[in-house]
This record gives C-alpha cells, sequence and structure tokens, in this order.
C-alpha cells in the first residue's frame, strides 16, 4: 500500500467520522430540544402546584375563620341559655318559697 491509497483510506475514515459527528450533533440537539420541553412542563406544573397550594391556604384561613365565628356564637347561646336556666331556677325557688308560705298560712 502505498501513500496515495494509505491518503485516501484515512480520508475515507475522517469523512465517517465526520458523518458520525453530525449525527451524533443532531441526536444532542433533539435531546437538548426534549430537555427544554420537559424543564418547561415541570416549571408549570410548579407554578400550578404553588397556585393550588396558595387556593387550599386561602381556602383554610376562610374555613378556619368560618369555624371560630361558629364557636364563638354557640359560646354566645350557651351563656344566654345559662341565663335563662338561672332564672327560671330562681322563679321556681321563689315559687317554692311562697307555696311553703302558702301552705304554712292554710
Amino acid at each position: 500500500m502505498d501513500n496515495n491509497e494509505m491518503l485516501v483510506k484515512i480520508i475515507e475514515k475522517l469523512e465517517a467520522m465526520d458523518s458520525r459527528i453530525e449525527a451524533m450533533d443532531s441526536r444532542i440537539e433533539a435531546m437538548d430540544s426534549r430537555l427544554a420541553s420537559v424543564e418547561k412542563i415541570t416549571t408549570e406544573i410548579q407554578q400550578d402546584v404553588k397556585a393550588l397550594s396558595d387556593k387550599m391556604d386561602k381556602g383554610f384561613a376562610a374555613t378556619r375563620s368560618e369555624v371560630v365565628e361558629a364557636v364563638e356564637a354557640v359560646g354566645r347561646k350557651v351563656d344566654a341559655l345559662e341565663g335563662k336556666v338561672t332564672d327560671v331556677e330562681t322563679v321556681t325557688a321563689r315559687n317554692a318559697f311562697e307555696l311553703q308560705l302558702i301552705k304554712g298560712r292554710a
């Protein structure tokens, strides 16, 4: 094999390597594109999760506020009932005392 033949083979191998490198570059570009798509989707998901979390936090705060108001309303009603029970007990005691007085006179 003379120098010309050897150079031709080297050139052929270099061309084949160049072709493979171009194919690899094309694959890398495709992978970069897919990676960019995945990163975009990931960012969108993170934003959606944040928005949902914020919405849940607001809903929880509103629910908590409503529960506090309801508990306070129940507390006020219980206080009012206690006052009525005390009034009924007082009237009952007074009536019992008056009944005893009436029985004592009879």
